[in-house]
């Protein structure tokens, strides 16, 4: 009866979480699977001297990054790369980063704000800034520590 009841609560505290737990969630895991896709992109240019021609092309990547690309869209363009993100931990957040965050990258075309050059909003989800996530709560964590 009481693991019952231990459930029924655990349940109820999630659905009403459910919603600040999710956005949390996408917009953790969205701004995660873009940097390590970009750090990813950035290392091959860096040993290779071009940027790759698909997402396919990058050597070495580890089992848990396959997430991180398997999380986005990649193009190459003559002077750099688009890089979309397609994918957080359930939706798709739309994330802001500052200027600065984009310095010396070849990223010229992205669905994420802040890009240098791009001026309109993406359609869809909600616009949160990258550098307001704050580490979720011990019982919120989603997959322990990154």
């Amino acid at each position: 009866m009481n693991a019952m009841r231990l459930a029924f609560c655990t349940l109820l505290v999630v659905a009403v979480a459910g919603c600040d737990l999710q956005e949390e969630g996408d917009a953790r895991m969205g701004d995660q699977n873009f940097k390590t896709a970009i750090a990813l992109i950035e290392l091959h240019k860096v040993r290779t001297g071009s940027y790759p021609a698909t997402l396919d092309d990058l050597r070495f990547a580890g089992a848990w990054d396959q997430i991180s690309l398997a999380s986005v869209e990649y193009v190459r363009l003559e002077s750099g790369y688009e890089l979309n993100l397609t994918r957080g931990w359930i939706g798709t957040p739309s994330l802001t980063y500052p200027n600065a965050f984009w310095q010396g990258l070849g990223i010229r075309k992205s669905n994420m704000q802040g890009v240098p050059g791009r001026a309109e909003l993406p359609s869809g989800g909600r616009t949160v800034a990258a550098s307001t996530c704050r580490p979720c709560p011990p019982s919120a964590a989603v997959g322990g520590d990154s």
